[in-house]
């Protein structure tokens, strides 16, 4: 148990980073994110194998200012970061996260502002930035803001918005998000390898019918919307920038 204590106190300012693309190696890795935290300070980076690294930041700024700031990508991947616990496990995303840029497209235009913007994307993650160019645009094709997310939830398709006398639903499109899946809506893998899909064939092989999925009825947030197009509102390549 002194060793345990000994070595969890070297990782007190000690960060966990996974890229979500495919076969990225260590040192374009290792390059890449030198170059954006340059000015961070010191810091030394560390493969643990599944595609996850170990930030080892020389005091709890620096921590702070990679943890906080962003979004950072790797040649386009999302970069998802956590601060390391014992609790951590190469097998879980659990307390994951990263910085998204997330678009909502044909946004009512009597909720044009900064306020009503955030307050509409904190639905979905926790606004971190929002985009002081689309306030000064020609167009209102869509309100454009930073969140952070959980990267072991799935991600919504939208959200529904009520206000004193009106209720709408509105729609979420996300930036850079390379690995999704179209089956769970989770970020870090595709639907080939979906455990989703795997427990499916599983049941299947038990004899039990295939499940069905009705596009004429959806739930979303535990509200029924009918006769909807399932290339607008279900999972599928739509939902990405």
């Amino acid at each position: 148990m002194e060793n345990v204590l000994e070595n969890s106190r070297k990782l007190t300012n000690a960060l966990v980073i996974k890229v979500f693309g495919d076969n990225i190696p260590f040192y374009v890795i290792n390059s890449e994110l030198r170059r954006q935290w340059s000015g961070f300070g010191n810091f030394r980076l560390t493969m643990l194998g599944k595609d996850w690294v170990l930030c080892s930041c020389e005091n709890a700024e620096i921590m702070d200012s990679i943890l906080y700031e962003g979004p950072w990508f790797v040649k386009g991947h999302i970069v998802g970061i956590d601060k390391w616990t014992t609790s951590f496990s190469t097998n879980s995303l659990k307390g994951l996260s990263a910085l998204v840029w997330i678009r909502l497209p044909n946004l009512p235009l009597y909720c044009w502002d900064d306020i009503n913007i955030c307050r509409i994307a904190s639905l979905v993650g926790k606004p971190f930035l929002l985009d002081g160019n689309m306030i000064q645009w020609n167009r209102r094709e869509f309100a454009r803001i930073c969140v952070r997310i959980n990267l072991d939830e799935q991600l919504p398709l939208g959200v529904w918005v009520e206000g004193d006398s009106t209720k709408f639903y509105q729609r979420v499109e996300y930036e850079k998000v390379s690995k999704l899946c179209f089956k769970c809506c989770k970020i870090g893998h595709l639907m080939v390898n979906c455990p989703v899909c795997k427990s499916a064939e599983v049941i299947n092989k038990t004899g039990l019918p295939d499940p069905v999925v009705n596009s004429d009825v959806l739930k979303v947030n535990s509200e029924v919307i009918t006769n909807v197009d399932p290339e607008e509102h279900g999972y599928g390549p739509w939902m990405q920038v």
